[in-house]
């Protein structure tokens, strides 16, 4: 065989491996990565927001009202981007609602973003399910200052604004480990206000 037959298997090998590497891992996370997923770069890209003030948005609720982050001031915020047609997502999202009725009167504030294209389709499944924390309609540019290349992706803002968890996919066992999080950071002092003069 000749030694450029050799590289060419060679590659074609290695190229398998990497494919089956993502797959398996997608799998195992219940990642549901939508067209054009890049799982290195989201890692990559996700991690480099961690212990960063939080990237700000303004998006329109259910009900057409504007929900910004910067009005979540003081709280602790579970943002997740999800979408109606994600299998693991629908797994997820009995937790945070579990998560928003047990906590959010210490101050845990849920807002789910919804990454449908097809917008219609999210009130009903809403309904359906009987979910009451907020849900906000990605305006098309949320998904790229957050590092969204796949749903579910939870992450964690504590109360001066700074991302302090986050997560990708979905597991039973990464739901006791966000739970974790969420009290620790619920635990934590709110910034203090200025005296007004």
């Amino acid at each position: 065989m000749a030694i450029s037959q050799m590289h060419h298997n060679a590659g074609l090998g290695l190229c398998l491996l990497v494919a089956l590497a993502t797959v398996s891992l997608t799998l195992k996370t219940g990642l549901d990565p939508g067209e054009g997923f890049d799982i290195g770069a989201a890692a990559a890209n996700a991690s480099s927001l961690m212990d960063q003030p939080a990237p700000e948005f303004a998006l329109k609720n259910l009900k057409d009202e504007t929900v910004s982050l910067k009005q979540q001031q003081g709280q602790v915020v579970l943002l997740n981007f999800w979408a109606t047609w994600c299998g693991p997502c629908k797994l997820e999202m009995p937790h945070l609602q579990k998560f928003y009725d047990k906590y959010k009167e210490k101050g845990l504030v849920v807002l789910a973003v919804s990454t449908d294209k097809a917008q219609k389709a999210v009130p009903p499944f809403i309904e359906e399910h009987k979910y009451t924390f907020p849900v906000l309609y990605s305006d098309g540019t949320v998904e790229s200052s957050y590092s969204v290349y796949g749903v579910p992706i939870v992450y964690l803002v504590d109360r001066q604004g700074a991302i302090r968890y986050k997560h990708m996919g979905y597991t039973p066992n990464n739901m006791l480990e966000l739970e974790v999080e969420i009290r620790k950071l619920l635990d934590e002092k709110a910034p203090e206000t200025p005296p007004k003069s």
